[in-house]
């Protein structure tokens, strides 16, 4: 089991009132599991990915997370160092807007993390997955300078840099033409796949359904 769910919550303020978002989730993800998570605009999937990444506090139940070799624990209960750990080192991020640093290359971009983990052993690796999403002739150009599918392979390479346990990606396709959404998908399975890790994806795309163990709806 690499994440549990328990009866989770997360409501946000709308003038005088209360309104929950997410409420009574239950649910687990087993380690190097894909789930596809899907339901209409609104009903929460960004959320309930910025609560299991721990962008979110939680308001109700709670969410276990275990990785191997490691006692588990609760996201609602961990300190702040604790918590700034399990997202820099334990997690990686793939955002719809692809989230560059618009003034870093893509290089600089893909290798944040292994600089911000102080995981210098992995930077060889981090290049030669640039090589494989087929950005090696890109490596110095900027966010800007880079096209939309460009870009989120770079996102993708990112936020695999560090060998996180688990993957988040918000609409990682949301935002490509079918083409690239395609290639994009193919290539974040195959990239999370030889990295054994977990992958909890928000999505309205066929491809990405495809692909996945298993679909959650809200």
């Amino acid at each position: 089991m690499a994440i549990q769910l328990d009866n989770v919550g997360k409501r946000f303020t709308d003038g005088n009132s209360d309104r929950w978002v997410l409420e009574n989730l239950s649910f687990s993800i087993a380690e190097a599991e894909s789930v596809a998570v899907i339901g209409p605009s609104g009903c929460g999937k960004t959320t309930l990915l910025n609560l299991l990444s721990g962008q979110l506090a939680i308001d109700a139940g709670t969410v276990q997370v275990c990785f191997p070799g490691k006692a588990a624990f609760r996201l609602n209960e961990v300190n702040a160092k604790d918590l700034l750990h399990y997202r820099r080192s334990d997690i990686g991020f793939v955002y719809q807007f692809f989230n560059l640093i618009p003034t870093l290359t893509l290089k600089e971009n893909v290798l944040l993390p292994v600089e911000l983990t102080k995981r210098k052993h992995l930077r060889e690796q981090a290049l030669s997955r640039i090589a494989t999403l087929g950005l090696n002739d890109r490596i110095d150009a900027f966010p800007e300078e880079l096209s939309g599918g460009e870009q989120q392979r770079a996102a993708i390479a990112r936020a695999l840099a560090h060998e996180p346990h688990i993957i988040f990606a918000d609409e990682p396709t949301g935002n490509l033409d079918a083409d690239n959404s395609k290639i994009v998908a193919d290539l974040l399975w195959q990239e999370v796949t030889k990295s054994n890790a977990t992958l909890v994806v928000a999505t309205h795309s066929d491809a990405i359904l495809r692909r996945a163990n298993r679909v959650i709806d809200l």
